[in-house]
């Protein structure tokens, strides 16, 4: 009985340290970015489902009945498979979760390595091995070899032997780790995000009224100042002024504003000539002696009535004048009387002015409104850091990658025997070092095979970086959703696993980084 469950306790320790293995395996991990960067390709081909509409299952089925054909059995395969939201989808998040597990174990086996590394240098039985013989007596040839190695080195007198040693970029024995915690926070940011954040887009704010968020119901805002603008916060805590400006967004308690742009407004007055205000009406609204007219769209139409004076007014917004498509922002503005077809009235207005119509003088100020994207988001800063710790890594093995050089130096009859061991991690290729071991010049083609995948790899994850940046601050979410993006995406994907591939091929992913 003992002998069953001491069999059993050993192949359950064996499985468990298969899975591990394989969960920490750089093929894993480049299987796993080539599968996400096949479904960011995919979703740029196939209509996915709009954001706002997630979890609006009648407004989805409208949607996916009008853009996917599922009478036709590529639309069956897209409906069943759930690829029309595959960026939020169950097998997206699945595969973020595989990848966020074998970044994790990788990590916890790396970090004990590279610290022994740190404090210990390479042991002595890794590396590449080259043997060569010097016709120099052995002080010469140390001298000799001590200028080839460039910079300082250790010598170890042992019995019959010396031995010159030499590390170089030690700091990047922290970069693949970098990149690991990095991958693992970035991953647990858009976690964060898709569980906790929420967003409002195209909140129109008009001057003089006061909005309020459907997710903080104590917050209300209103636009203080219109140029330049400023944001009017009423809190419990009381009332807070925030300079907006386009991509300057403001924040308040973890909320941020974001100004999409300023459509325009027209405020409306009307006088007799004696100086007496006239009520104007609007269409959705009571009468005033002071109206405001917000327009969200070019084209967009408003209407109000003067009763007392008889008179219609029609205004019409365009992006610029018919004739001079420089100019800013122009209202179509015609007045009819009731009951008649052709305008009294018909004139572009561009800035402020005042007209006499039948009498009556009306005053009409251009003012603007506000669209905004209302935006909290507690992953964002989560996966932009992570996103940054990945180019400081990525940046680390590109441009100072750790080598080391060991020489044991015998005396012999023949002159002085060396025995080289080189040893390199991420980012410097083991052929590479015999090169500059052997004093020979590497070609052209050799630097380009070592550095063109790192360079590239580092290129797209400061290009990833930077649109992460500036969509959050330009849209206020980072995870965007255009085609361009997700190529950009899917390229950095596709960089990244050829990275941890090539990294399977390097020495230290053997026995010594598995502690054996």
């Amino acid at each position: 009985m003992s002998e069953n469950v001491a069999s059993a306790k050993q192949f359950s320790s064996q499985a468990l340290t298969q899975i591990w293995r394989l969960a920490s395996s750089p093929q894993v991990q480049a299987g796993l970015l080539l599968a996400l960067a096949a479904l960011a390709l995919v979703s740029t081909v196939i209509p996915q489902v709009p954001d706002q509409l997630i979890g609006d299952q009648i407004a989805t089925a409208r949607w996916l009945a009008s853009h996917v054909p599922t009478q036709e059995v590529i639309g069956r395969i897209v409906t069943a498979l759930g690829l029309s939201h595959i960026l939020g989808g169950t097998v997206w998040r699945l595969l973020c979760g595989l990848l966020f597990i074998s970044l994790t174990v990788q990590l916890a086996d790396l970090l004990p390595a590279r610290w022994r590394l740190w404090r210990e240098g390479p042991p002595e039985e890794e590396g590449v091995m080259h043997t060569e013989t010097l016709d120099l007596p052995l002080e010469e040839a140390l001298r000799v070899l001590q200028r080839w190695l460039h910079g300082h080195t250790e010598r170890i007198e042992e019995a019959k032997e010396v031995v010159l040693t030499r590390q170089h970029g030690r700091v990047s024995l922290w970069a693949w780790p970098l990149v690991l915690f990095g991958g693992a926070l970035l991953l647990a940011g858009l976690w964060i995000s898709v569980q906790a954040s929420w967003h409002e887009t195209n909140v129109f704010l008009p001057p003089g009224r006061t909005i309020r968020i459907g997710h903080v119901p104590a917050l209300a805002m209103e636009l203080a100042v219109t140029s330049p603008l400023q944001l009017k916060l009423n809190t419990s805590q009381g009332e807070k002024l925030l300079p907006l400006a386009k991509h300057r967004p403001a924040r308040w308690d973890g909320v941020r504003f974001h100004l999409i742009d300023q459509p325009p407004a027209l405020v409306i007055q009307a006088h007799t000539s004696d100086g007496r205000a006239l009520q104007l009406q609007p269409l959705d609204g009571d009468p005033q002696a002071e109206i405001t007219l917000a327009f969200r769209e070019a084209q967009t139409e408003k209407g109000f009535a003067v009763p007392k004076a008889g008179t219609v007014f029609r205004l019409v917004s365009f992006n610029h004048l018919p004739d001079d498509p420089s100019s800013g922002p122009a209202l179509l503005v015609q007045a009819f009387e009731a009951d008649q077809s052709d305008p009294i009235y018909s004139d572009f207005l561009t800035s402020d002015a005042e007209v006499d119509i039948g009498g009556v003088r009306y005053t009409f100020r251009l003012s603007r409104a506000a669209r905004l994207t209302v935006v909290q988001d507690p992953g964002y800063p989560i996966a932009l850091a992570g996103s940054l710790f990945m180019c400081l890594g990525c940046l680390l093995m590109l441009l100072r990658p750790y080598k080391a050089w060991r020489a044991r130096l015998r005396a012999t009859r023949a002159g002085t025997q060396v025995t080289w061991r080189m040893f390199g991690l991420e980012g410097i290729s083991p052929h590479l070092m015999m090169l500059q071991a052997l004093r020979e010049k590497p070609t052209w083609r050799d630097l380009t095979r070592v550095k063109a995948s790192m360079a590239l790899s580092v290129f797209m994850m400061v290009a990833l970086t930077l649109s992460l940046w500036w969509n959050q601050r330009n849209t206020g979410w980072y995870w965007a959703r255009e085609p361009e993006w997700i190529i950009l995406l899917t390229l950095t994907l596709v960089a990244l696993a050829g990275l941890a591939w090539r990294r399977s091929t390097l020495m230290e992913t053997r026995a010594y980084e598995r502690g054996e």
